[in-house]
């Protein structure tokens, strides 16, 4: 009898490991050291960034939140097989209002990925990085200030929709990409806007 309910503590001691394990991988395709991490307000997605890693997926589930300075993205490092996607749950499903997006700084192979960019303009940046992505995003923020400003080599801002009429609020100056020096040292190279 004894050695019945051991065993049965071992297969239930290994269970409960093995779906502890389980939780941030989305699906069986996946390599075992990618993530996939479902956040569900601004404090947890910044906390998600902070501990991101090379071939993680961060997801913001739908809806409307409000910033009040950057979500930062600061010495993340992804690499051209496993970059980090930081994305709406569904493309355009997250509308970000408030005063910042989100500054990519020091960071590479980062890509952010479908959302609605509803806030003051002049607060989306990609500095001192390679290869990072703006894409599949809609800018229709008010204000003055550029929508993206780009100021890292080897950068990429595709099939983004770039508006401000839908606002109500007027566009006060400033340009859709703006791409500037690189920490005054050259200027960003090799950046691709489509």
């Amino acid at each position: 009898m004894k050695a019945w309910l051991l065993m049965g503590l071992f297969f239930a001691a290994l269970s409960a490991s093995l779906l502890s394990n389980a939780d941030t991988r989305d699906g069986d395709d996946e390599e075992p050291d990618t993530r996939t991490i479902h956040v569900n307000s601004i404090a947890t997605l910044q906390l998600a960034i902070d501990r991101a890693r090379a071939g993680d997926t961060i997801i913001l589930e739908n809806g409307k939140y409000t910033t009040s300075e950057f979500i930062q993205v600061v010495r993340r490092n992804g690499t051209q097989q496993k970059p980090i996607i930081i994305r709406a749950q569904s493309i355009l499903g997250v509308e970000i209002h408030g005063t910042h997006g989100f500054s990519l700084r020091s960071s590479n192979h980062v890509t952010i990925k479908g959302f609605k960019f509803k806030h003051e303009r002049g607060h989306n940046i990609i500095q001192n990085g390679l290869f990072n992505r703006y894409t599949r995003n809609y800018f229709d923020g008010y204000g003055v200030g550029d929508d993206v400003t780009v100021r890292g080599s080897n950068s990429e801002v595709s099939y983004n929709k770039f508006t401000w009429t839908s606002s109500g609020l007027a566009r006060e100056g400033g340009e859709m990409v703006h791409i500037l020096e690189t920490a005054g040292l050259k200027a960003a190279t090799d950046v691709k806007v489509f």
